[in-house]
């Protein structure tokens, strides 16, 4: 690791869009911008056409409520779940949201594909930022627990497929979890939670070797090489060996970012057609309770950002989208089926009841 100095610090802009978006990126309000050792400083903002994910001691100054409509003027009071009720409300309001909340060196969306509104501001605030050439990354929650929600992760894919390729006309980067039965709320939200500060290590600023331009690169795939404008996945290790496995079991990146702990580590086989390598800082490693001269001081220590080792990968890869698509399409046809399989409801009605104006009947 390198030692830093008189570097300038990063800035990385969570953007919380819609409901999941805002109970994901509320849990670093607390970190608002503190300087941690190795990472960019956070700077949340709360996007949502209601007030009901937002925390009632928390300063209005960071909230973006998109509470009446900018061209009928109608109150609006979230989603429930239908895109299309204030989709057009939340593409207006883009870039007013914006405006109030500027974007940094880092931008990460965080929403779902599921909701009525985070899963349209989402993906319009990403297109939106990757249009005006700034890096950003979507972290996306899905879900396949109804069918409505699996409708709304159907459109929602779509509408990120054509922003990319028709909007935007640019590559858009999304970091992809899903909840399960076996993946509860709780253990998605924490690996969101171990990606945003995973980000917040690339996007330091305080990496040696590893400049913006460098992350930008791997982020927009298009302005270093012949790329086409498409939705790739995110994937972030924090060891060779993960990252490798994953390579060798068909992922195919296009993209790499890695941070190694200084030069003589071991650098990864997978060989994308971007890669950007850099070193990183030692006072990372001194705040973790270990360092390059001495390794830990502290053998039960681990970095706070998840894992043992001091190493990063963030790998775009231009292989998973479609069949995640493809999964929620099945999925969509099995409930379509289970629907048109259900028999038709009976009525109680004989016809020969006495039926008041009022619809009682007597």
């Amino acid at each position: 690791m390198s030692e830093v100095s008189e570097r300038p610090r990063g800035t990385l802009r969570l953007y919380g869009a819609g409901g999941t978006g805002v109970n994901i990126v509320r849990n670093f309000e607390k970190t608002r911008g503190q300087i941690h050792p190795g990472m960019a400083t956070l700077h949340p903002v709360y996007a949502d056409t209601s007030r009901s994910n937002i925390p009632a001691n928390l300063d209005d100054n960071y909230c973006f409520i998109i509470a009446k409509s900018m061209t009928t003027g109608k109150d609006i009071d979230g989603g429930g779940k239908d895109r299309a009720l204030n989709g057009d409300e939340v593409v207006a309001a883009i870039k007013p949201l914006l405006n109030d909340h500027p974007p940094m060196d880092m931008n990460v969306v965080v929403f779902s594909t599921t909701g009525g509104s985070g899963s349209v501001m989402g993906p319009s605030l990403m297109s939106e930022l990757a249009s005006r050439g700034h890096a950003v990354i979507g972290l996306v929650v899905g879900s396949v627990a109804s069918a409505k929600e699996v409708k709304n992760a159907v459109a929602s894919f779509k509408t990120l497929d054509n922003l990319a390729r028709n909007t935007a006309k640019t590559p858009l980067v999304i970091y992809y979890q899903q909840n399960t039965p076996e993946l509860t709320r709780d253990e998605v939200d924490a690996i969101m939670h171990t990606a945003i500060s995973s980000i917040a290590v690339l996007a330091s600023r305080h990496n040696a070797e590893m400049d913006r331009q460098d992350i930008f690169h791997a982020l927009r795939p298009d302005r270093a090489l012949k790329a086409e404008p498409r939705v790739l996945t995110l994937d972030i290790f924090r060891d060779n060996k993960s990252l490798e496995a994953e390579a060798a079991d068909g992922a195919n990146y296009v993209t790499l970012a890695s941070l190694y702990e200084s030069t003589s580590s071991t650098p990864t086989t997978v060989a994308p057609a971007y890669s950007a390598v850099g070193y990183l800082p030692e006072e990372l490693a001194a705040s973790q309770g270990r360092s390059t001269k001495d390794g830990f001081t502290d053998p039960n220590q681990r970095p706070a950002v998840g894992g043992g080792s001091l190493t990063f990968h963030l790998g775009t890869r231009s292989d998973e989208f479609n069949p995640i698509f493809q999964h929620l399409v099945s999925r969509d046809e099995e409930f379509d089926r289970l629907t048109n399989a259900a028999p038709p409801a009976k009525t109680l009605l004989t016809g020969n009841e006495t039926v008041s104006s009022g619809g009682i009947i007597y």
